[in-house]
């Protein structure tokens, strides 16, 4: 598997990255950063609300967009021979910059009283960059670069439009400033820049995804990811309703893959006994 390969040039990308970090930096320095949360939070969400906001920013947790990713790529393993780069590099981009930078979230900062945080007010020193803007906006790029099956382009554009809604959403629970979710997209997609650099472990990974043996093994891996998210503490109990819908998809997409092992009797016959 080569850079030529994948959808998306990886410079393009990084220009990308470079573009949303800055443009995150510069609304931190410049301290709008109220006054556009409070232009998106400034109002007594409904019920409807609360329980659609919850739903949408518990899909920007790792678990349900490892979830979706693994769901998606159904044999050839170009999805998933990423995940494990992906994953490691997008946690040292989330968690070293929070260290290092110590801002607070707004729910620990004098507009606490009038915002109207949906789910557990979270007022840990950790606000910088956004997890979930980060993890959507790293699934979203794998998928425009790696993914091969059918309409990839709407798919992509797809994938990209949730990606913004979810980090939309951390500014509608009140979780996050607008800086945070804009430099946690240019980490996401510079995540997915960082993971391509391992592309020969990839794409032999990927050739043992391609086999029985390697879709038992991920239908497994699904299976796993359900019963972690299930038992996962999201901070939102009125996104449950989409916790539950996501560790269906995981069940259902093992138990298919399961099904499709038994079908492909090719690959019976070409592993050995």
């Amino acid at each position: 598997m080569s850079t030529n390969h994948y959808n998306l040039a990886p410079r393009t990308l990084l220009a990308l990255a470079f573009i949303l970090v800055v443009a995150g930096c510069l609304a931190k320095a410049s301290g709008v950063d109220p006054v556009g949360l409070l232009a998106v939070r400034g109002d007594t969400p409904s019920h409807f609300a609360v329980v659609a906001w919850s739903c949408i920013t518990v899909l920007g947790m790792t678990w349900p967009a490892l979830i979706l990713l693994v769901a998606m790529d159904r044999r050839l393993g170009q999805v998933i021979s990423l995940l494990l780069p992906t994953v490691l590099l997008g946690s040292l981009l989330a968690h070293v910059p929070k260290i290092l930078i110590a801002s607070p979230r707004p729910a620990a900062t004098p507009i606490r009283d009038s915002l109207h945080v949906i789910g557990h007010a979270f007022t840990g020193p950790v606000s910088m960059p956004s997890g979930h803007a980060l993890t959507a906006a790293a699934a979203a790029t794998l998928i425009a670069v790696a993914w091969t099956g059918r309409h990839r382009r709407v798919v992509s554009c797809a994938a990209f439009a949730l990606a913004a809604l979810i980090g939309y959403s951390r500014l509608a629970v009140g979780a996050h400033w607008p800086s945070d979710v804009l430099v946690g997209f240019g980490l996401g997609v510079l995540t997915v820049v960082l993971a391509l650099r391992f592309e020969r472990p990839a794409a032999a990974l990927a050739r043992r995804i391609d086999s029985r043996a390697g879709q038992l093994s991920v239908a497994l891996l699904e299976l796993a990811l359900a019963v972690s998210f299930l038992s996962a503490r999201t901070g939102y109990p009125d996104g449950q309703p989409m916790v539950l819908t996501i560790v269906a998809l995981a069940v259902l997409s093992a138990a298919w893959r399961g099904y499709s092992i038994l079908r492909r009797r090719e690959w019976i016959r070409a592993e050995p006994a």
